[in-house]
């Protein structure tokens, strides 16, 4: 990591480690040192999802938001292939048929731009939907339009198949709290 890195870029990383850890732990505002430990965690991820984002300099920033980049880097960590297919193929946007979960959360995301709704509700309509497609990307399935019930049901998968990850965070926050 020679390079210089510039605000912009470090204001990103903060931003997509900030949905992480919410993600993981469904909190906000944790303590700088907490947050360094879990940055160290998903470092990887969090670069990869970046790097990947910077291949394709002509993406809208519909796309590109930290809610959905910070998503892709949390399912990164336990389902990588299915996060890496589903994130090359939503940023290229080559190739893309109906029932393909990348044209599909591509749809979604225009759809809730255009609605403008509250960011709060804005935030969880993304979540929802990038999570989703990141799941049938993992398990092979169309996708051609996002439900409440799978798309909780597709959170609540990556948390399970994260538990070991997220134990490892709480135990950080945990200690970290106990010295205070």
């Amino acid at each position: 990591m020679g390079q210089a890195v510039t605000v912009k870029e470090n204001h990103i990383v903060a931003s997509v480690l900030r949905k992480v850890v919410f993600l993981a732990t469904g909190r906000m505002g944790l303590p700088v040192a907490q947050l360094k430990a879990i940055y160290d965690i998903y470092e990887h991820d969090i670069t990869t999802v970046l790097d990947v984002r910077k291949e394709f300099p002509a993406l809208t920033p519909l796309l590109t938001n930290s809610t959905v980049l910070g998503c892709l880097a949390f399912s990164r960590k336990v389902v990588p292939e299915a996060s890496d297919k589903l994130m090359r193929a939503l940023f290229s946007g080559k190739n893309l048929k109906a029932g393909m979960p990348a044209q599909a959360l591509r749809m979604r995301l225009s759809t809730i731009n255009k609605a403008e709704p509250p960011d709060d509700i804005k935030g969880q309509l993304i979540t929802r939907a990038t999570l989703d497609a990141v799941m049938a990307t993992f398990d092979r399935r169309k996708v051609v339009s996002f439900d409440n019930s799978r798309t909780d049901a597709a959170r609540t998968r990556l948390r399970a198949m994260s538990n070991q990850i997220i134990s490892q965070i709480f135990t950080i926050i945990g200690a970290a709290e106990s010295e205070d």
